[in-house]
């Protein structure tokens, strides 16, 4: 007898990997992932993923010890870190606006808005760090480079920003820790 596909019963079933990338492709949702509010379609959803990764190695490549102070500082003061990165993005969300009402002030608006933007990239970059050391040393390969740790870590990351709904939640949440640590670790290079 044969199967329902045309196969003499008893031989395997191989599929190809376009196949099965095909197969899984036809389980997403019709109207795109709920990536934050909005569903984006997969495609923009993997083009930020892929972005973010792009944007950690780099500072990795470029920043080394930059990007290990300031995850030395989130293990070390993660409390602080947190009430630091929520009060400045409190101050700097008042500063847009106080700039945003003279027309002068638009231009400033932008640069606070940019500035602190790369600040708190910066801070999840160290997370990454942070969280790719972890997830090593869980699995006993705490030896990886610092560059296997963001990369990890930020794939890591990546995920936890694709779930639908809590992922940006929960994003926000660590890059208001992000925020404070880069913060708190330049006041702690001054001194």
């Amino acid at each position: 007898g044969t199967t329902p596909d045309g196969r003499e019963r008893g031989t395997r079933l191989r599929l190809t990997p376009p196949e099965i990338l095909g197969a899984l492709y036809a389980l997403l949702p019709k109207g795109g992932m709920a990536f934050g509010f909005f569903p984006w379609p997969l495609s923009r959803v993997l083009l930020f993923v892929l972005g973010w990764l792009a944007l950690a190695l780099l500072s990795g490549v470029f920043f080394p010890q930059q990007v290990a102070a300031v995850a030395a500082t989130l293990r070390d003061h993660p409390l602080r870190t947190g009430l630091i990165g929520l009060l400045s993005a409190g101050v700097v969300g008042l500063l847009a606006v106080v700039f945003t009402m003279s027309l002068i002030g638009l231009p400033l608006t932008i640069l606070v808005g940019l500035l602190a933007w790369a600040v708190q990239l910066f801070g999840m970059i160290g997370i990454a760090l942070l969280v790719g050391q972890t997830a090593t040393a869980a699995v006993q390969r705490p030896r990886d480079s610092a560059l296997a740790h963001i990369l990890i870590g930020g794939i890591l990351l990546g995920l936890v920003r694709m779930l639908p709904f809590l992922g940006w939640i929960i994003w926000l949440i660590l890059g208001l820790f992000g925020f404070g640590a880069v913060l708190l670790t330049r006041v702690r290079q001054e001194r």
